[in-house]
């Protein structure tokens, strides 16, 4: 769970609120009903000031003094909720390889990050080359298969021969089988918030439409 400031950037002078991320189901209405007594939280603009955010992802201190959509930092956060230890590192790896700051890019690249290979611990090599296989057929192979896996060959070969790799605070980033999502029509992810706030807004599992764009591997 994550913790949001939010405010007016208009209308400072109205004050904040500390929204607690995912919202708790039972809280939405209130949540929503609050931040309309500060002028903010509309269904599809981004009016919510993010004054100060707090997460075990500490990449997303970036979206701090920018406008959000507050249904979009609660889908984001639902979508990492559930991340292990694995899994928010090559989150917040890829942010800085590919030099995510926008809501949407973070978005898409929760339903893409795992395919990334990321080092975080070069201690066991058998154990990179079981992980690290496993994006390159699917992200899934049988028991046999992984028996059959020189491990440890399979870890040199991806530290030894990558030749385009990125150094992030979250672990080394190697090439990946495949890129990013790329958008598959216009609107992508904000136009699907256009839903009424009689019921609260439930997100569809499938991938996003939009793309996460690429830029210099710069923290």
């Amino acid at each position: 769970m994550m913790h949001a400031v939010l405010s007016n950037s208009r209308h400072p002078e109205y004050g904040q609120l500390t929204v607690p991320f995912p919202i708790p189901r039972g809280a939405y209405d209130d949540t929503v009903a609050a931040l309309a007594s500060l002028g903010i939280g509309d269904p599809v603009g981004r009016d919510c000031r993010v004054d100060e955010l707090n997460s075990s992802f500490l990449i997303l201190k970036r979206l701090e003094k920018v406008a959000v959509n507050v249904d979009e930092l609660d889908y984001l956060a639902k979508r990492l909720d559930s991340s292990d230890i694995n899994e928010a590192a090559k989150f917040q790896a890829m942010t800085v390889k590919w030099g995510l700051f926008e809501m949407t890019d973070l978005i898409n690249l929760t339903f893409w990050c795992q395919q990334a290979r990321i080092i975080t611990d070069f201690s066991d090599l058998e154990d990179i080359g079981r992980r690290h296989y496993m994006p390159l057929n699917g992200g899934s192979c049988s028991t046999e298969e992984l028996e059959r896996l020189d491990a440890r060959k399979a870890a040199l070969d991806l530290i030894l021969n990558s030749e385009s790799t990125c150094v992030t605070p979250y672990g080394v980033v190697y090439p990946a089988a495949s890129p990013p999502p790329r958008a598959s029509g216009p609107g992508g992810f904000t136009a699907a918030s256009r839903a009424k706030r009689q019921t609260r807004r439930t997100w569809p599992s499938s991938s996003p439409t939009r793309s996460a764009r690429r830029r210099p591997c710069t923290p």
